[in-house]
């Protein structure tokens, strides 16, 4: 008979002394530090537990990292924030020859700093990061002068120039917020040892038994005595000794060998002759790369950790360098044997049903640039790869890198996960924290160094002109607009007297000038220029297409007229029998489109006849239509008062199908924001005007009643904006709300942005019966689309609960007792039985504007959530949104007193709930930030700030001249925190406080 264990059975009162979250944190920093020696470069050693967790020592540099496991959100006034922030200095102080670089490295997400002088919803670390490589705005600088730091550090702050902040302070210390938690920081610890075992010719169940050998390893490390040293050349050597007995992986790979049927057609669009070539310059290798060194190693850390199929998503603006990122990687995986480079959807050889097929011997990398352009096409390859993988596990890496200008909450988001959306997550890695990688714009040091690694080296005063030229050209600090003013420089430019509009022209006449040569007359000139901008209009043509579609004799296609030289030449592609490729990087070829949609003279044709061509293309061909949709919306963002200008957005002419109208309507919602200050009066309502008469003549088509309501939405907010109210709830009172069915989803999110701006500013106007109709509407939109997959409702609700807030808030300042109750009611009363309803997501609301964005009295908003806590004990996530909001408010509270009273009433909130599973993260919380112990009683970190309460009283006393022991004040501190320390009992915390009194304080 098999003897069963009986477990010990632990009283709940002792539950609460167990170190689970300590113990979590410290596994959770032990992966973290093993991931970075499997990291180290071979001039490198890691130093673990100096002044933070780690450090990554190089010869002339040092970087620290502080590894911090928690889901609650975490500000700058944070203590082990402003602690880290300390701790830098005091090193880089100490080791002024090196280069110091500090890294917070947390699972949390970012909180907003209450009071915070910066603008609404935005978190001073966020705004830290930022400031790193951009602009440092002085709300941020005003933030940093008011945190509790050392008092030199704070000296140096207050007399620091901004520029100073950013290259001493700001770009020294990066905050990456939102990291991965302990289970996935133990999955990529085991794809690395695995990757690292295959290296030293290990096995998979090898390189896991020396992976334990690794982690234990680190753990002893970190509680030697000695100097903590981690090198690599040790690494290696505790892999192979962890294995005393090794079998020879060659032998079993030789018992199951591969040849894939299938090989993807992947190019490193590198030209073979780019010298003298200005387009396509982000994606040619002409200049060294330089700066992305932190985006470059998360995109190969991607790349080479795991063996299973992952794709990622890179976004940035225009000329960010997000082709050129891309080439970089390529060009070094490739050196290390991987097949990697970008695959192109116009190709017949990458059909998604072809990468059923795939099996690859090697690692691959897939590039996919302007996903938008092809983003259905886009997501069945992934699919379809996903499909292939499940029935057949891949024995070597696939990744698919897609390149979009824009994210998820983007229109080609929709068509790319075609209502798979939880499928195609699940394998994505987002390497930002919980986002996907964005690229910003590059510091000044960065831009300098690019310029004179084209340009050459200039004196200090040159230097200080060509920054402030390139700040005119370009503010955002692209790297693509550094390098072309570097290039006007070499060609005897004065880019001081440039702005944008002027460099763009200086390089259209530099390129034109060398087309002249190789034209044969200047009508062959005119023919080609006329077609690369039809072929960048919609995303690159196949020349079969062209000349059926497109016969006006004003364009090149004709094998008559074609000069394959010239077309080669215009678009810097190598040579190419059926392609005319479209002009890169894409703001030079949204700029020479441009001038060929100009008018030369009164009668010149040359415009009308492309956007005829380009309206016949379209018509016929959905791949096109998506490219040129495409390009629309990117030159509303790049150009918008030219765009505006070009004719590009008017509407299809009468007999235009039901998808070109519809993609008519899209582009416009999306660029409308970007085109509507440009416009002259009365534009925006013939717009509209159009729009609704096409939805009418087409309400049966879906994708005309989608586009046509997002349109609508948009416009409606425009009015909103502008003061015109009453016309944007005329708006949204014609529509006909959308049901909650996927491919209504975005549309209905416009619907809910446009309901909120316009039912704000009917509680702003005091109509307030309109205002509770829009909110019940938005309400039942929200809960309709909850029955959908993949869609995300929460937002919705969030918008409906965000304008119900705001409604209650008018009503209680206006002391309208009617109408406050008839919203309470909406809000908080239970509208679905064992459903989560709208309480819940008003209280997030409600939490994050008191405590985050300072937008609601904290007190008031805080007894609101205990009240309809204790309402609503049906959902018990109040009980814990409430402690939450508590646990933050004593956390950020920078007078002493009040955080001290603040923590005294999340005791007192928490105390009798410690029952609640879902209060159990926010107690963990509390105790890690020393607010409270393990029995919900006041933590370590009260009774520091009640010691300061009392000292400091009593030292004012004291230099008033007057006796301590005799002031009721002060005796009323002193026991206080006598009081709050025989409450604590004797525990080990306690004991420092003890020692420091050595006896209860009288």
């Amino acid at each position: 008979m098999v003897q069963t264990e009986q477990l010990l059975l632990v009283p709940d009162e002792l539950k609460a002394q167990q170190a689970l979250d300590a113990l979590g944190g410290y596994v959770h920093q032990a992966y973290a530090t093993a991931l970075a020696w499997l990291a180290l470069a071979a001039d490198e050693f890691l130093q673990v537990e100096v002044a933070e967790d780690f450090a990554r020592v190089a010869r002339g540099s040092i970087e620290l990292v502080q590894v911090k496991r928690t889901r609650r959100p975490v500000s700058l006034r944070a203590k082990s924030v402003r602690q880290l922030i300390a701790n830098h200095w005091s090193l880089a102080m100490a080791n002024k020859g090196r280069l110091v670089r500090s890294v917070y490295l947390t699972t949390a997400p970012p909180a907003r700093e209450q009071a915070s002088p910066l603008p609404a919803g935005e978190t001073g670390l966020e705004a830290w990061n930022r400031a790193a490589t951009g602009k440092v705005p002085p709300p941020l600088v005003a933030l940093l002068r008011n945190l509790n730091l050392p008092k030199d550090l704070k000296t140096w702050i207050a007399e620091a120039t901004p520029d100073e902040l950013q290259r001493d302070l700001l770009s020294r210390i990066s905050w990456r917020l939102g990291a991965a938690d302990s289970g996935e920081l133990e999955r990529r610890f085991d794809e690395a040892i695995i990757a690292r075992g295959g290296q030293l010719q290990q096995l998979p169940m090898e390189a896991r038994r020396a992976g334990t050998a690794v982690l234990f390893k680190v753990i002893k490390e970190s509680c030697s005595a000695g100097s903590r040293v981690l090198r690599r050349a040790d690494l290696e050597g505790i892999m192979r000794n962890a294995n005393l007995v090794l079998v020879p992986p060659d032998l079993l790979r030789r018992l199951q060998p591969e040849s894939p049927s299938y090989s993807p057609p992947l190019t490193d669009r590198t030209r073979d002759d780019p010298a003298g070539k200005l387009f396509f310059f982000g994606a040619a290798d002409r200049v060294a790369f330089l700066g992305r060194k932190a985006e470059r190693r998360k995109l190969l850390s991607w790349a080479r950790k795991g063996s299973e199929l992952s794709w990622t998503l890179v976004t940035g603006a225009g000329g960010m360098g997000k082709s050129r990122l891309a080439l970089e990687v390529c060009h070094e995986l490739a050196n290390d044997g991987w097949h990697a480079g970008f695959l192109s959807p116009g190709s017949a050889l990458a059909t998604a049903e072809r990468f059923s097929a795939f099996r690859p011997t090697r690692p691959t990398l897939i590039v996919i640039d302007y996903v938008s352009l092809a983003a259905e096409w886009a997501g069945e390859v992934i699919r379809t790869l996903i499909d292939g993988g499940v029935q057949r596990p891949f024995t070597s890496p696939i990744r698919v890198l897609l390149l979009e200008r824009t994210g998820p909450a983007s229109p080609w988001w929709e068509g790319f996960h075609a209502g798979q959306l939880s499928r195609l997550l699940g394998h994505a890695s987002r390497l930002d924290g919980a986002k996907f990688l964005d690229l910003g714009g590059l510091g000044r040091d960065d831009r300098l160094t690019l310029f004179e690694r084209i340009a050459g080296r200039h004196s200090e005063g040159d230097r200080d002109r060509i920054l402030t030229s390139l700040d005119r050209i370009d503010p955002r600090g692209t790297p693509l607009f550094t390098s072309l003013a570097a290039e006007a420089t070499v060609a005897g430019r004065k880019i001081w007297q440039f702005d944008r509009d002027a460099l763009l022209n200086d390089i259209f006449l530099r390129e034109r000038a060398r087309w002249e040569r190789i034209s044969r007359d200047r009508n062959d000139l005119s023919r080609h220029e006329l077609g690369a901008a039809l072929a960048t209009m919609v995303g690159g043509l196949v020349l079969t297409k062209a000349r059926d579609h497109t016969p006006s004799p004003e364009l090149p296609f004709h094998a008559d007229r074609f000069n394959r030289d010239l077309a080669d030449a215009i678009t810097g592609r190598p040579p190419s029998d059926d392609q005319f490729a479209a002009l890169e990087p894409d703001i030079l070829g949204e700029w020479f489109t441009l001038r060929q949609l100009g008018k030369q003279h009164a009668l010149d044709p040359r415009p009308d006849v492309l956007v005829e061509a380009v309206g016949s293309l379209i018509e016929t061909f959905a791949q096109l239509r998506y490219g040129y949709a495409g390009f629309r919306a990117r030159l509303a963002q790049d150009f918008p008062r030219e765009a505006f200008h070009s004719g590009l957005y008017n509407a299809p002419p009468p007999g235009a199908s039901a998808p070109v109208v519809a993609t008519w309507m899209a582009v416009l919602a999306n660029a409308l924001d970007d085109l509507a200050p440009h416009a002259p009066k009365g534009w925006l309502e013939d717009l509209y005007a159009s729009v609704v008469v096409a939805r009418e003549g087409m309400q049966a088509n879906k994708d005309v009643r989608v586009s046509a309501t997002a349109f609508i939405g948009v416009y409606a907010a425009i009015k909103v904006d502008a003061g015109l109210v009453s016309r944007a709830t005329e708006l949204l009172d014609r529509l006909d709300w959308l049901p909650g069915a996927p491919e209504f989803i975005d549309a209905a999110h416009e619907l809910s942005r446009a309901g909120y701006s316009v039912g704000r500013a009917l509680v702003d106007r005091g109509e307030t019966y309109r205002a509770f109709s829009l909110l019940e509407r938005m309400r039942t939109q929200a809960e309709d689309f909850r029955r959908t997959p993949d869609a995300d409702w929460r937002q919705m609700l969030r918008y409906a609960a965000s304008l119900g807030l705001a409604m209650w808030q008018r009503f209680r300042e206006d002391r309208d007792k009617a109408n406050r109750e008839a919203i309470e009611r909406i809000l908080w009363t239970p509208a679905y039985e064992d459903r989560e309803d709208l309480a819940t997501v008003a209280a997030e609301v409600l939490a994050h504007s008191a405590v985050d964005e300072d937008i609601v009295d904290l007190d008031d908003a805080l007894a609101e959530l205990q009240r309809r806590s204790r309402e609503r004990r049906d959902l018990p996530v109040l009980a814990k949104i409430t402690a939450d909001a508590l646990l933050y408010a004593a956390r950020d509270e920078t007078d002493d007193e009040v955080g001290v009273d603040r923590a005294y009433r999340l005791s007192s909130w928490v105390k009798p709930r410690m029952a609640i599973e879902l209060m159990k993260e926010t107690v963990e919380e509390a105790i890690h930030e020393g607010l409270l112990d393990g029995t919900g009683s006041v933590g370590p970190e009260v009774l520091h700030r009640l010691e300061a309460i009392w000292h400091g009283s009593r030292k004012a006393v004291i230099d008033a001249g007057r006796n301590p022991d005799r002031d009721t004040y002060v005796r009323g501190k002193r026991d206080a925190f006598v009081r709050a320390l025989n409450e604590a009992g004797d525990k080990d915390w306690t004991k420092e406080f003890w020692a420091r009194h050595q006896s209860p304080p009288n």
